[in-house]
């Protein structure tokens, strides 16, 4: 079952201009970082948002954080397949970085000991990785993990699979790049219906469990000065982007909201 909770605070909010559909707003304490999913989001390669909400969400407008089976049982599952690279699935691991040693899996920070950013010194970037991969010596590659109901968006026209989607692309490369990394690695644990309702009997295997190694690409730089720019024109000014039809049910609560204010 779905439950959602919104932070919303009004006082930030200096106008909403319906016909320009943006929002001007004062910046309140701080500003948040573009994390990996919201530079996907902010070039408009992400299905999941709008440039319009990551705005919202990064001035301290609005949010809106919702938990669903989908969500709990990534957090479950997600542990399991970091033991498995450690353990049954290492020499697949291995096998998929080309031959190379892989001495273990680092865990990540946890995310209430860090504050929610394992990046503190990225500036205007930030976010939060799944792990890293350990060979030779060092940090080899950032670890990604994805859980996925659905085989076709990483099924290449062979049918197999070894595509990533590309918003998932972009958001591991600016992690490999905040980290000084320049390999990705994905491993994404596919679930059956079932396994949504019990995720804690899934058991990752070759069957269900891919390894699919990226490099980062030399695009990173120029999507990540885009970003910047953004930031610039929309969160220093303090205008959101231009809302639109996606963007409904945001803003039907944000008027109505300010309306019963007043």
């Amino acid at each position: 079952m779905a439950t959602a909770k919104i932070k919303f605070d009004p006082s930030l909010i200096e106008e909403i201009d319906c016909e320009a559909k943006v929002i001007r707003f004062r910046k309140g304490g701080w500003l948040r970082r573009i994390t990996g999913s919201r530079l996907g989001t902010i070039l408009q390669c992400n299905d999941f948002d709008t440039p319009f909400s990551a705005a919202l969400a990064m001035a301290g407008i609005y949010s809106k954080y919702e938990t669903n089976k989908y969500l709990e049982a990534g957090s479950i599952i997600e542990p399991k397949i970091r033991n498995y690279l450690r353990t049954d699935g290492k020499n697949r691991l291995s096998e998929a970085l080309g031959g190379i040693p892989v001495a273990g899996i680092e865990e990540p920070v946890d995310k209430f000991s860090c504050n929610f950013e394992h990046f503190p010194r990225g500036g205007r970037f930030g976010g939060m990785v799944d792990g890293y991969v350990i060979a030779e010596r060092k940090r080899y590659a950032v670890l990604e993990v994805k859980t996925a109901g659905n085989r076709r968006s990483w099924t290449d026209d062979d049918g197999a699979i070894s595509k990533v989607p590309g918003s998932y692309v972009m958001q591991a490369s600016l992690y490999a790049e905040l980290s000084g990394i320049d390999t990705v690695v994905f491993a994404v644990g596919f679930l059956e219906e079932k396994d949504y309702e019990e995720p804690s009997t899934w058991i990752p295997s070759e069957d269900n469990c891919f390894i699919l190694p990226v490099r980062k690409p030399p695009e990173i730089s120029s999507w990540m000065d885009a970003a910047s720019e953004w930031y610039d024109e929309h969160l220093v000014n303090g205008v959101t982007p231009q809302w639109t039809d996606a963007d409904a049910e945001i803003v039907e609560y944000i008027l109505g909201a300010v309306n019963q204010r007043r």
